[in-house]
């Protein structure tokens, strides 16, 4: 994950888009690497960049650090990926609706549902669910801030969620589905994103379902 292998490798598989995790290292440049650690070996985002902007494939930039966005931006823009091909997930500031930056669209961000409600998570680590009122809240919180998309991880998408989220019009984005079994319930809903380490079998039980 987040090396040039990856890359070279994900750029050539038909999927729509790759994620990456980012931070600011040390020295103040963009790298990726999902934890904090900067030992000088991660791989630049300029560079990474330059690997898939002519692949065409969409950039979801799992920000691991908050306000990195208008760096992030500036870097694709310099590599000659187009900002509709960016997304942004994971620490992205949950402006008040209508405040966002003008150099930010709020339909490109995934917003993590823990950005909203910091311990919605705290239940599945018991093995359980979290309450339905906290979850309808957590979209309502979404719904605020103008955002269009949640991210979410897949455990949590049951129908009573799912109906939550299309009654107020928030697209849903599931990670990380990576067995048969989970992708096609991840599936069965029609979510706008699903973030899996299995991509084509992904693809291959959306394209049967959609057969149905």
């Amino acid at each position: 994950m987040n090396s040039r292998a990856y890359l070279e490798h994900a750029v050539q598989i038909p999927v729509d888009a790759l994620e990456i995790d980012i931070r600011r290292a040390a020295d103040g440049t963009l790298i990726l690497t999902h934890d904090a650690a900067d030992d000088g070996s991660q791989l630049l985002l300029e560079d990474a960049f330059a690997i898939i902007a002519p692949s065409g494939l969409s950039v979801n930039c799992d920000l691991k650090e908050y306000r990195l966005e208008k760096d992030v931006l500036t870097l694709a823009r310099a590599a000659g990926i187009a900002k509709e091909r960016i997304l942004f997930s994971g620490s992205v500031w949950t402006y008040e609706a209508g405040e966002w930056p003008n150099y930010l669209d709020p339909t490109q961000i995934y917003l993590n549902i823990e950005e909203l409600d910091h311990h919605i998570y705290d239940p599945l680590e018991k093995g359980e669910l979290p309450e339905q009122q906290n979850l309808e809240k957590a979209v309502q919180l979404c719904v605020e801030t103008g955002c269009k998309v949640i991210n979410v991880n897949f455990r949590i998408c049951t129908p009573a969620f799912m109906a939550c989220c299309a009654e107020h019009g928030i697209g849903v984005s599931e990670w990380t589905p990576s067995t048969e079994e989970d992708l096609k319930k991840a599936v069965v809903f029609g979510p706008v994103n699903i973030t899996s380490r299995r991509p084509m079998l992904a693809k291959q039980i959306a394209a049967q379902t959609a057969e149905r």
